[in-house]
């Protein structure tokens, strides 16, 4: 039964505001193509810039190399990866990459500039999303893994501060650098690396303890996570040791949806579940599938809206 109708307002609101953008001096390497406007976040590796082509045309985002990290090969395969990957897929939900430059002193790939901020941000300090929303993103995100596994990639790194989230609820999956090529091999989509990448928390068992990425499978898990956090409030498994965590992952089950959130259809419940299956082959196989019943979903709840209202 659904009870939950109203929408987070405030997340959308929120958007409308990129938390970690700051006026910055650009550094000695930045493009000379570009002017940097602000600095707009990073993470180990490389760091983002609010930028304007000094030719003219939109604000774009710029990713860049940390200075310390340029002489690392691994560094620039990530950089070169992710260039790769956005520039085959053009799709509504994916992160396009409009050029790149892997040669340059500072190697940098060139994104449109998007408004708002990350789903990990909008979510911080909030107990939980209403469901029907929590839909809606989730939904969003399986739209743009279909798109990167209609270009022939899997995403490898879902979770909520992958997922950018405008002022009007629209989503961009983003952070293409642990994508992977898939290929057809005896039947089933596997990935063409095999060197482990990802976030602990949102990884699936079996990446975890055979090393084995699982390609499309891989990346339902991870959304199965986001999904369970959104509607809960927290992890499946919160465990702060490493050897802990991967010990809950491969053997224990974590609390239903339903016991943490009552008013959470059985239905969606059921699907949660499913997406958290320990084995890959019990998983939602098809992505269009999913998607469907995420959108089934989400009209069984507007329904009981309209009706309620």
């Amino acid at each position: 039964m659904f009870m939950d109708c109203p929408a987070n307002s405030s997340t959308r609101e929120q958007a409308a505001r990129s938390a970690d953008e700051r006026p910055l001096s650009e550094p000695a390497s930045f493009p000379e193509d570009y002017e940097a406007l602000s600095y707009a976040g990073g993470g180990a590796l490389s760091e983002i810039w609010r930028a304007r082509p000094r030719r003219g045309g939109a604000e774009v985002a710029l990713k860049l190399l940390r200075p310390d990290w340029v002489d690392y090969p691994v560094a620039r395969a990530l950089l070169e990866n992710e260039a790769e990957v956005g520039q085959a897929v053009e799709g509504r939900y994916v992160i396009h990459v409009l050029s790149a430059e892997l040669d340059h002193d500072c190697p940098y790939v060139v994104m449109p500039w998007l408004q708002g901020a990350s789903l990990e941000q909008q979510i911080s300090g909030l107990s939980r999303l209403s469901y029907l929303e929590s839909l809606w993103m989730v939904r969003q995100c399986a739209e743009g893994l279909e798109e990167l596994r209609q270009a022939g990639f899997s995403h490898g790194d879902v979770k909520p501060s992958n997922l950018m989230l405008a002022a009007d609820g629209s989503l961009t999956l983003i952070d293409l650098g642990f994508a992977r090529r898939l290929r057809k091999s005896d039947g089933e989509l596997s990935p063409s690396m095999d060197v482990l990448t990802g976030t602990p928390e949102y990884l699936a068992p079996e990446a975890l303890s055979t090393g084995w990425q699982g390609g499309v499978a891989r990346d339902v898990y991870s959304l199965g996570v986001t999904l369970y956090r959104l509607l809960t409030g927290r992890l499946p498994f919160q465990d702060d040791a490493p050897d802990e965590l991967l010990r809950n992952k491969l053997g224990a089950t974590p609390p239903s949806v339903r016991q943490l959130a009552p008013e959470i259809p059985r239905e969606l419940d059921q699907l949660v579940g499913e997406m958290l299956a320990k084995q890959p082959i019990r998983r939602p196989q098809s992505l269009q599938r999913l998607i469907r019943r995420l959108v089934e979903l989400e009209l069984e709840a507007l329904r009981h809206c309209e009706a309620a209202a």
